[in-house]
């Protein structure tokens, strides 16, 4: 099989490079507008240097990688060379990673139906720690989508799900890993301020983080009873827990999660 990305900014790049894990050079081509940062891009990720039409016409499995704002345009470009491969029975996965596109929709930009596979990953699947959420229309077959998941597996964990989910589930797998970010700088801000070096604050608080997150779902634990094992009483972590509820903390974030979804859901 061939893999093609049209489309390798910060999230395209960083599947293709998944995917390289598990396929040869020649088998992964990729297609940029700026033909030098194909290039150089293809050289990064030691893959095929390419372009649309090429990975229309030959890939088997073709990722659009563009952003949302660009797919109708690009989709309508494709959609000739798409629907004449369907035509002559050449068989070929769309899969989208456009937030907020439906695979209808997708599909109603080729003017044809065809099988679709829609994707919401974030960037820590770079690191091979990415949540990816997966779904399908009718026309991909149950080992297709099989064989879609194992070319994926160094990008982290796969969940395939009904459509709809992507849509209210990428208010954190999505964006996230954004608060989480404000959430690591603001406690390494507070260290800072309390006299800790930098660099050390954020060794402490990156690690802390992890194990925590880890703790969790290696032993199965809910998130509240481990915060009430933590907090002894008139202890200094119910004092940091008390300060954080005075500025509502967890309500914050649940409208900031509620106010992305709704956000998605109206684009």
């Amino acid at each position: 099989m061939k893999y093609g990305f049209i489309g390798v900014g910060n999230m395209g790049k960083a599947l293709a490079s998944c995917v390289r894990k598990n396929v040869k050079k020649e088998d992964l081509l990729i297609s940029e507008l700026n033909i030098q940062k194909t290039k150089e891009i293809s050289l990064e990720l030691d893959c095929t240097s390419s372009n649309n039409k090429e990975i229309v016409q030959k890939c088997d499995l073709i990722f659009i990688g563009v952003k949302p704002q660009n797919i109708k345009e690009l989709l309508n470009q494709l959609s000739e060379d798409l629907i004449n491969r369907k035509k002559n029975n050449n068989r070929f996965i769309l899969c989208s990673m456009a937030a907020g596109v439906s695979i209808k929709k997708i599909n109603e930009y080729i003017n044809d139906t065809c099988p679709t596979i829609r994707i919401m990953p974030n960037l820590a699947v770079s690191v091979g720690q990415g949540m990816i959420l997966v779904s399908k229309n009718e026309d991909v077959f149950d080992d297709e989508i099989i064989n879609f998941c194992k070319i994926l597996d160094k990008a982290g964990e796969l969940d395939i799900v009904e459509e709809e989910m992507i849509d209210k589930a990428q208010a954190v797998t999505g964006c996230a890993p954004a608060y989480v970010s404000i959430f690591i700088e603001s406690m390494c801000d507070g260290l800072v301020h309390c006299g800790v070096r930098r660099d050390k604050a954020l060794q402490y608080t990156l690690q802390t983080i992890l194990g925590t997150a880890n703790y969790i779902k290696e032993t199965n634990t809910h998130p509240a009873i481990l915060k009430d094992r933590v907090c002894s009483p008139q202890g200094t972590t119910i004092e940091g827990v008390v300060t954080l509820e005075d500025g509502a903390f967890r309500s914050s974030v649940i409208n900031a999660i509620i106010n992305s979804y709704n956000k998605n859901k109206n684009m």
